[in-house]
């Protein structure tokens, strides 16, 4: 790995193009997998917090067509 020539070979194939092309797909791909996460635990979150205030106001929870 000290060696010069593998040193060329391991930065020519860090700055190729399909490589980054493939991080930033990856980046995107996980990213996405984070938002949905917290998308799915947002909306638990104001289901909860949303029965908690009708049960204390004993309120039933209006009918959505």
């Amino acid at each position: 790995m000290a060696s010069d020539e593998m040193q060329r070979v391991i930065a020519h194939i860090a700055s190729s193009p399909e490589l980054r092309a493939a991080i930033a797909e990856q980046t995107t791909g996980l990213t996405d997998e984070m938002v949905a996460g917290v998308r799915q635990r947002t909306v638990s979150l104001d289901d909860v917090a949303e029965r908690t205030v009708r049960g204390w106001l004993r309120r039933p929870r209006p009918m959505t067509t």
